[in-house]
């Protein structure tokens, strides 16, 4: 699949009137990919070829971040399009209860 979607994109059409859609995205991320790699996990990186040589994982990343990030063709080899919503959409609202970015020493 060739087409590039946003993260932001995806939950407009499957959750239209949802609050996380009221933060604006970090725009600094627009050329980062959220990849699913099977060995590592989910991660970001601007590469789409060899990724694995420079990444990030999706956790180290705020809401902000996410939205703005282009979902990799990775997630369309596996699942179909609501499933990919409903997992961003998850992942989104659960990133502060494990995110090192929230924890409060």
């Amino acid at each position: 699949m060739n087409r590039i979607l946003r993260v932001a994109d995806i939950l407009q059409k499957y959750y239209p009137s949802d609050t996380i859609l009221n933060k604006l995205p970090n725009y600094k991320y627009n050329k980062h990919y959220v990849i699913n790699d099977k060995l590592i996990g989910i991660i970001t990186s601007t590469h789409l070829t060899n990724f694995k040589e420079k990444y990030s994982h999706i956790d180290e990343h705020e809401r902000e971040d996410i939205l703005a990030m282009n979902i990799h063709e990775s997630f369309y080899n596996n699942y179909n399009e609501h499933d990919i919503a409903n997992y961003f959409h998850k992942l989104i609202y659960d990133l502060p209860t494990y995110s090192h970015h929230h924890i409060n020493m």
